[in-house]
């Protein structure tokens, strides 16, 4: 993260010490010019969520590590309004807000960092689409914004999109295998993990393996707890790299941080050029792009394409591991 460092002498009692618009009660970084969307700084002002739980990288994307729940349930929002729909607010307990910001212009999204609740749709989603985070409060007492949010939350996590409704913003910061989102999603799946899924040292391992990651199993030696079917984490508060891939490669089906940010970058460039994908049903593929689902049963369906991120010498992998290192 870069900032700006002001002078030590800033006055501490102003409410607003560095000019970032951020309220010094809340400010957690009081004589360092944080520059941050305006939107944040209204959650963070009325703490709706907490400053230290916003992640952000040098490359103009952040992610918001308070689950879309829990901010419908500190601005009062109970159900989300709707005559056409029936979204309830714990339908998003697993979803994220995260933008994406060139020169002048931010969009946002939401995505999905799931735990074993639900082994069907365990893992990440990184939809390519945009999402008006405003609605939400605009929903509390507006039926009208209530069903423009629940068609947007419709868009986003059930990928109901035509060709083309994807963000070119989103779609082309994911496509360069230089962005550094992925790995900061990925830490932060890893960190929400290991609090949610962890029961004395040990995260389960689901059902309905490929026999890629049985095979991988064999690899990693004690994180490997075949007797209790599991994961080893030594220290929760330290896991060391072996028992991060373990984590991904148990949760989305990724070995390593590289295969994870090489599978996304796939997704993303194959949102622009479905139509290269071959023979079959172009539309079921744009979807699949669109939404960069990662996840332990996902690589049945994706198939002629897992080598390039699945395998940790394929040509996306590879490309990772040249520009960030072996992770």
């Amino acid at each position: 993260i870069y900032a700006e460092y002001f002078d030590y002498k800033s006055d501490p009692t102003k409410k607003d010490t560095d000019g970032d618009g951020i309220h010094d009660r809340v400010d957690s970084n009081r004589l360092i010019k944080d520059d941050l969307h305006e939107l944040y700084v209204d959650y963070i002002n009325n703490e709706i969520i907490d400053m230290n739980k916003i992640g952000k990288t040098s490359d103009g994307f952040i992610l918001v590590k308070v689950p879309l729940t829990s901010i419908m349930e500190t601005i009062k929002m109970e159900d989300i309004p709707s005559e056409n729909y029936s979204y309830q607010r714990d339908d998003f307990d697993d979803w994220y807000i995260y933008s994406v910001s060139k020169e002048e212009n931010t969009e946002f999204s939401i995505l999905k960092m799931r735990e074993l609740t639900d082994e069907a749709n365990v893992g990440v989603s990184i939809p390519f689409i945009s999402f008006d985070p405003t609605l939400i409060k605009k929903a509390i007492k507006s039926i009208e914004y209530g069903e423009k949010l629940s068609y947007n939350l419709e868009k986003m996590t059930e990928a109901k999109v035509d060709f083309g409704e994807h963000s070119s913003i989103i779609v082309e910061y994911f496509a360069d295998p230089y962005s550094a989102a992925n790995y900061l999603i990925a830490e932060a799946y890893i960190e929400k993990i290991i609090v949610e899924d962890c029961v004395d040292n040990r995260i389960k391992i689901p059902n309905g393996l490929s026999k890629r990651l049985k095979k991988y199993l064999d690899t990693i030696g004690e994180t490997y707890d075949e007797k209790n079917n599991s994961i080893f984490i030594n220290n929760t508060n330290n896991p060391t790299l072996e028992e991060e891939q373990a984590i991904l490669a148990m949760r989305t089906a990724n070995t390593s941080y590289n295969s994870f940010a090489a599978e996304v970058v796939f997704h993303a460039k194959y949102t622009t050029n479905f139509s290269k994908i071959g023979k079959r049903p172009i539309k079921k593929y744009y979807k699949s792009a669109v939404k960069a689902d990662m996840g332990v049963g996902e690589e049945r369906e994706s198939g002629i394409f897992d080598g390039g991120y699945y395998n940790e010498n394929g040509k996306y992998v590879k490309e990772q591991r040249g520009i960030w290192g072996k992770k």
